[in-house]
């Protein structure tokens, strides 16, 4: 099953008192699916972490506030997301202090990654690139109002969500916080660059090697 709304941030924002932006948002949850969000390219999934992985009382590849990488799940401390997660993944931690972890990339329209065990105290964060942000609360997040808060098993609390711009400004980053143990992702992704695009950068750099080569012929040599 699938869950999508459409939140146009402007009017939440003046409803809930919240930080106003003009982005219009559909959020899409594809509950207990492994297949990662079609149209995206996954930027991070925490295989690259350089030194050991984390484990409670032990130092780790910090990538945040009181966030790591682990490559497991540890009994009340941290859960692999059950659909879609394999090799490392990320975890925010809310004990002993609140964690956050955050992302930055080029502005898209589309952002998404593998979601584990969802609970009521996760905290995500949009930065769009006009400056402002928009910050989802425990189920707003996978759009759900009732959902088993941390359950490590279910589709309702694991699978893969997206955000999708439909108007205004455009997503240029994320952050994931947690007040408790814990907040768990991986395989974070955006919008596969449009043809259009890969054609510009490509033409881009042959005009700049024409350019350079260019230059070298008309460097002339002199000799006294």
């Amino acid at each position: 099953m699938k869950n999508t709304m459409l939140v146009t941030a402007a009017v939440a924002a003046a409803l809930l008192g919240g930080s106003a932006v003009n982005a219009a948002v559909t959020i899409s949850f594809a509950n207990g699916s492994s297949t990662l969000t079609a149209g995206t390219v996954v930027i991070e999934d925490f295989d690259g972490a350089s030194g050991t992985i984390y484990t409670p009382g032990t130092p780790g590849s910090a990538i945040g506030t009181n966030a790591f990488v682990y490559d497991a799940s540890v009994s009340g401390d941290a859960a692999r997301p059950a659909y879609g997660s394999t090799g490392n993944y990320g975890v925010v931690l809310g004990r002993p202090e609140e964690g956050s972890y955050q992302i930055d990339f080029t502005a898209t329209s589309l952002f998404a990654f593998t979601v584990g065990s969802l609970d009521t105290y996760n905290h995500l964060t949009l930065l769009f690139d006009d400056g402002s942000d928009w910050t989802y609360d425990g189920g707003q997040i996978i759009d759900a109002a009732i959902f088993p808060s941390g359950d490590q098993v279910s589709g309702l609390t694991n699978g893969q969500v997206s955000f999708k711009v439909t108007g205004g400004p455009l997503i240029k980053g994320a952050i994931f916080k947690s007040t408790d143990n814990s907040f768990e992702f991986d395989n974070i992704a955006v919008a596969v660059p449009e043809p259009a695009s890969w054609a510009m950068m490509l033409l881009g750099f042959g005009i700049v090697g024409s350019a350079m080569r260019t230059a070298r012929r008309r460097t002339a040599v002199q000799f006294s």
